[in-house]
């Protein structure tokens, strides 16, 4: 993993998948809910969100992230 900080994307990784876990659980989404991940930098995030029955959209404006992230959820994604 790559944890170049960024000061112009004001950048925190989240690292820890229990973490993840914890908060997507506090969350609790409900089948078909809309979800907005601003910044998923690697994923951590996302991959405990997909667990779920959601309309999850990301938006990574660091381009250093975007063909990590297409790699690892190319199933999930819809090209637009």
């Amino acid at each position: 993993m790559n944890d170049n900080f960024s000061k112009k994307y004001g950048q925190v990784f989240l690292k820890d998948h229990n973490i993840a876990l914890k908060e997507v659980s506090f969350l609790s989404p409900e089948d078909n809910e809309c979800i907005l991940e601003i910044g998923p930098g690697h994923g951590i995030l996302t991959e405990q969100l997909l667990k779920y029955n959601i309309n999850l959209t990301v938006v990574e404006p660091d381009h250093r992230f975007v063909d990590q992230l297409n790699q690892s959820y190319n199933n999930f994604i819809k090209k637009w």
